[in-house]
């Protein structure tokens, strides 16, 4: 099987930086770094209740990924609160990934820049039920490398919630 990003990604993978390569090259990676959050109101405190995402603060971040045959599950620990999602190619368009944090399930469309790429939504559901664009909140994701990091952004924001989730920062992998 094709590692995750490689298979979405394609040739593009291969001319990406060093450091978003070896993060998203597949296998099971351990990173830890750190990472600044932002959010507030209901949206944020949901996202807090229900997900595990971040306060707004500073942390210490680590990171772990691990394969699971068809896609790869995400686990975030901000301090000590985890934030864990499973990512998988979309089976509709190998190009696009889906994400899937409890209930919800987000399709993502990649785009790819010469530092490293990004994902904005496409498409969402609860369960099996898809539900309107208009009522998705805005995601915008990117990692690159800068000054030999690796480094992400994540925006999640809803236009009645505000900012749901939104964090950045780097990470090293261990070892």
């Amino acid at each position: 099987m094709t590692a995750l990003f490689p298979g979405v990604l394609g040739a593009r993978f291969d001319a990406l930086p060093p450091a978003v390569r070896q993060m998203h090259g597949g296998g099971r990676i351990t990173a830890t770094g750190r990472a600044v959050s932002a959010g507030s109101g209901v949206g944020a405190l949901t996202a807090r209740l229900l997900l595990g995402a971040p306060g707004r603060g500073r942390y210490a971040l680590r990171f772990a990924v691990g394969p699971d045959g068809t896609g790869e599950t995400w686990t975030r620990w901000f301090g000590a609160r985890r934030l864990r999602s499973r990512l998988r190619a979309d089976a509709g368009d190998p190009r696009c990934l889906e994400e899937r944090m409890g209930l919800a399930t987000f399709r993502l469309a990649m785009r790819w820049a010469p530092n490293g790429f990004g994902w904005e939504l496409q498409g969402w559901r609860i369960g099996p039920l898809p539900l309107p664009r208009w009522l998705a909140p805005k995601v915008r994701a990117r990692c690159f490398e800068a000054d030999g990091e690796y480094r992400f952004r994540v925006v999640v924001a809803h236009p009645w919630l505000g900012v749901v989730m939104a964090y950045a920062g780097r990470l090293k992998i261990d070892g």
